[in-house]
């Protein structure tokens, strides 16, 4: 799913709210994170990318891109969370090239506190 400002659409955004379902049972967050990288490294060799926080279940982190070919200037806090059934992820990303400190500290202050909640119930998986 995809969120952005009611008065923007899809194809032309300047902030992007992601969750995001992939579903790949045993796979560890930190895999899934790395095939991200590697995908937009590849894409953009230049991109900045930083683990913010990492546990047994989950990895915060963010990158950034600026000057790459024909993509806008980004900057994108997210966080996979491991669940039982593959990994969720939750992103927000701004068209810029760096996000605002205030704005930068609200999702990761955010996204460190976000769960995972299956029928009704919060998941616990064990490390």
């Amino acid at each position: 799913m995809e969120f952005v400002p009611a008065d923007e659409s899809i194809d032309n955004w300047s902030r992007l709210l992601t969750i995001q379902f992939i579903e790949e049972k045993g796979v560890s967050q930190l895999v899934a994170m790395d095939r991200l990288r590697v995908a937009m490294q590849g894409r953009c060799p230049g991109s900045s990318w930083q683990i913010i926080q990492q546990d047994s279940t989950s990895v915060l982190y963010e990158w950034s891109i600026a000057r790459c070919g024909s993509n806008p200037d980004q900057h994108e806090i997210a966080r996979l969370l491991r669940g039982n059934d593959g990994i969720q992820r939750i992103a927000f990303t701004r068209k810029s090239a760096e996000l605002e400190p205030s704005e930068r500290e609200q999702w990761i202050k955010t996204f460190s506190e976000a769960y995972v909640v299956k029928g009704g119930q919060r998941v616990v998986v064990a490390p």
